[in-house]
């Protein structure tokens, strides 16, 4: 069950009922029994010891190491891995207008696609201005990633130097698919993917739908991509569906 456990995926085993199947499922790190004595697995987990680390927990490495370098920068990334031996790594993808993928949180309104709103406006996170879908990458390139604390800029990463330094390294990533509606992105991202053999490494976050079917379309094999949609609406949240 561990490689269920480390893509996010929650677990439920079944137990017969007896004590020790309820205290081998519980040490197990289960998030949850199924068994038809409810008052015995109750009965066994108050008998465990109090604050118990079932298993081990992952450190995710939520957009490199901006304690110490810029969002979504390789040299953060580079430091998490290699200082902060994290098991996640996690970032934030946008396109450009010539289809290469990139590394960048962007800023804008959630859920104003219908305006063309594509959440990727660079001004307050690089030091040019602008919005990534209408650049070309020799534009965006030009600039460096600054805007967080006094740290100094880094170059703009795009997702083919990111998945070449992490090919060959034992961790996993969180990636989130920024565009909104635009499910362009989710081809050059598998492509990418695939191409270097990084499949079951991968947790796809989305806040849409559409881009959670289109992912789901192109798995071709039966290596594990792990897709989390999120459901985003302007006036309600809703929690995160594993599909």
């Amino acid at each position: 069950s561990d490689i269920l456990f480390e893509r996010c995926i929650t677990v439920w085993i079944r137990s017969d009922g007896s004590a020790a199947d309820n205290f081998g499922a519980l040490v197990s790190g289960c998030h949850g029994i199924v068994t038809k004595d409810c008052a015995a697995a109750k009965k066994c987990i108050e008998e465990m010891p109090e604050n118990l680390l079932t298993r081990q927990p992952q450190i995710v490495a939520h957009g490199g190491m901006p304690v110490n370098y810029q969002p979504n920068s390789l040299r953060g990334y580079q430091d998490a891995y290699e200082n902060g031996k994290a098991d996640v790594m996690e970032n934030d993808l946008h396109m450009t207008k010539d289809g290469v993928v990139v590394l960048l949180h962007g800023t804008g309104v959630y859920g104003q696609w219908m305006n063309g709103d594509y959440i990727d406006d660079i001004a307050s996170q690089t030091t040019g201005t602008g919005k990534i879908h209408e650049m070309s990458w020799n534009q965006l390139k030009q600039y460096q990633i600054d805007g967080y604390k006094s740290y100094p800029k880094e170059p703009i990463l795009d997702l083919d130097t990111y998945l070449d330094y992490f090919q060959d390294k034992e961790t996993r990533h969180f990636m989130e698919l920024k565009r909104q509606m635009q499910t362009d992105i989710v081809e050059p991202v598998v492509n990418a993917v695939r191409a270097r053999n990084m499949e079951d490494r991968m947790n796809i976050i989305t806040y849409w739908d559409v881009s959670a079917k289109e992912m789901r379309s192109r798995q071709q094999s039966r290596r594990m991509w792990n897709i989390c949609w999120i459901p985003c609406l302007p006036v309600r949240c809703y929690p995160t569906v594993s599909i």
